[in-house]
């Protein structure tokens, strides 16, 4: 897979600027889930779908991994719905990686973008 050239962002300035990060989001909601998988091939991906109630679509999520996976275990996670986020499990390694067997504990959060900015 090739890397795409880099386009221009539009930059967002507003007054809220001098205020903390928090202060760009209309909501911030935090919570905890748990990635089963049994294994990911080499490149493959696995998802999982969990209920978020409040979080819609545009959000930003980030993830935070509670276990020591390696280096090779990627997670990303988006709003795809209403009230629902989707984790992704990406192998980056050149072999099936089984670290994800266990229960891999996840903290999620969930930053409710404030349209007068975003």
């Amino acid at each position: 897979m090739a890397i795409e050239t880099a386009t221009t962002a539009t930059l967002t300035r507003s007054k809220k600027q001098a205020l903390q990060f928090q202060g760009l989001f209309d909501y911030i909601i935090g919570c905890k889930c748990v990635f089963e998988e049994d294994s990911i091939a080499a490149g493959a991906s696995s998802a999982a779908v969990y209920t978020v109630p409040g979080c819609k679509l545009g959000d930003f999520v980030l993830v935070g991994i509670q276990s020591d996976l390696g280096d090779d275990i990627i997670f990303t996670a988006q709003v795809t719905a209403a009230n629902e986020v989707t984790v992704i499990a990406t192998d980056a390694s050149a072999a099936t990686n089984t670290s994800a067997a266990t229960a891999v504990n996840l903290n999620l959060l969930v930053l409710g973008v404030d349209p007068t900015y975003f």
